[in-house]
């Protein structure tokens, strides 16, 4: 046996039945040992146990939906325990000495929690750090753990200040368990805070695997394109019907179908509907980037929302403080049949460098914003293709030029995108003969 103290603590090393060194049972503090301590981990257990005697049968309705939610909420308290606990016991290094790689690999094997669940506590743990006000408010029980779990996605590398600031203002639905408009709060700020260009542009994937006669199809889709699928998929759903035994799925996998047949009906050169999908924007007020949402996929970010009034027909609803319509405006094009056309006819296809993508598959580029006081009259007007249109309106730090007709695009340091591939001032070196 061997008796020692280090650290204020007194240690107690036993051998297991194997012969091996029970190392998790080591350290004892000196509250262990004081006469009357209750191990409240320990007593956590036998309320536990008792609680999974209780029938519900045996509760009225009225105490089993009050026993219920109050459940709910210890239970959210004792998930910010687990997450303070886990952050700590990764500064610590714990089951590193047990060999795992990290002690987030270790809290999984030992909770039989998958990875990433583990990581994503993790994540939530840092945010609480950043706001201790949220944290103390969870552990109160006084926003929930889904509450806390949306906060903490807001957080975008380099805006933490930004956070801070508005830790306030996230609470105050959070406390109202007012959970959507707490997601849109949140991923308002979000949009908000990436809007600045240092988040890379989001790649849409769409994958099809075929299997003899089935077809496996798998896909991810972000913002506006997200907005445009399931509008479509809306339009094109048939409405369910009682008894006719199909499925939400079923259902959409018919309406994509169609939608592709009416495609391929109009072909490839038809000019997309305008407006293809609905969405909500507030007009700006000073500096403040106005919300916009979409009816399916919630908040757009300012760098889309621009790029979606560039070419778009708007519809003016006045709204009282309450949000109620008071009076609703006439639907307005922002480019007339005949000022289109001449953009159409001038360009013939998207005008960014190296781009022939054809008209028709192109868009009607304010060069000039219309929030900005850009008219909608082909001087200002350039035609990009979907992806150039979303690069000029995302990207921080490109410059772009129109005068005279002439559309030219430069880079963050100032050198030009020349439409000539073999014109490159960066590349450029002297011939040698």
């Amino acid at each position: 046996m061997y008796s020692g103290q280090k650290s204020g603590r007194t240690g107690h090393r036993r051998e297991d039945p194997a012969g091996r060194t029970a190392t998790s049972q080591v350290l004892s503090t000196r509250a262990d040992r004081a006469v009357g301590y209750v191990d409240p981990v320990r007593e956590l257990g036998r309320i536990t146990a008792e609680l999974g005697e209780l029938e519900a049968a045996a509760m009225v309705d009225a105490e089993l939906a009050s026993n219920l939610l109050r459940l709910r909420r210890y239970m959210d308290r004792l998930e910010s325990v687990f997450t303070r606990w886990a952050k700590a016991s990764e500064g610590r290094g714990i089951g590193l000495e047990d060999g795992a790689r990290s002690t987030a690999a270790w809290i999984g094997w030992k909770t039989g929690r998958h990875p990433g669940a583990v990581n994503h506590t993790l994540r939530v743990a840092e945010v609480c750090e950043l706001l201790p006000t949220t944290e103390a408010a969870w552990r109160a029980g006084e926003i929930t753990t889904p509450a806390v779990e949306m906060i903490a996605a807001a957080r975008v590398r380099g805006a933490d200040d930004d956070l801070i600031a508005c830790e306030a203002l996230l609470l105050e639905p959070a406390r109202r368990r007012d959970h959507r408009s707490l997601r849109l709060a949140t991923q308002y700020f979000r949009k908000c805070a990436e809007a600045n260009g240092r988040r890379p542009d989001d790649v849409d994937g769409f994958t099809l695997a075929t299997f003899g006669d089935r077809c496996a199809v798998r896909g991810e889709m972000y913002g506006d394109a997200a907005e445009t699928l399931a509008h479509t998929l809306s339009v094109f759903s048939l409405p369910a019907v009682a008894g006719d035994g199909t499925t939400a799925a079923q259902r959409r996998a018919a309406a994509l179908v169609r939608a592709c047949e009416v495609a391929l009906g109009r072909g490839p050169a038809a000019e997309g509907a305008r407006p293809a999908v609905t969405y909500i924007t507030h007009a700006p007020t000073g500096d403040t980037e106005p919300l916009t949402l979409g009816h399916f996929t919630g908040v757009i970010g300012p760098a889309d929302r621009d790029r979606l009034l560039c070419d778009a027909t708007v519809t003016e609803v006045v709204v009282d403080a309450d949000g109620v319509p008071i009076s609703v405006g006439r639907a307005t094009g922002r480019w007339l049949t005949a000022a289109r056309q001449a953009v159409i006819t001038r360009d013939g296809h998207c005008r960014f460098p190296g781009c022939e993508v054809p008209a028709p598959w192109c868009d009607v580029h304010h060069h000039r914003h219309r929030r900005h006081g850009g008219p909608s009259t082909s001087d200002n007007g350039v035609l990009l293709c979907r992806r150039h249109h979303t690069f000029v309106h995302r990207r921080s730090g490109w410059r772009t030029t129109f005068e005279r007709q002439r559309f030219r695009v430069f880079r963050p340091d100032g050198s030009e995108l020349h439409p000539d591939p073999w014109h490159d001032e960066r590349l450029a070196a002297p011939c040698r003969s």
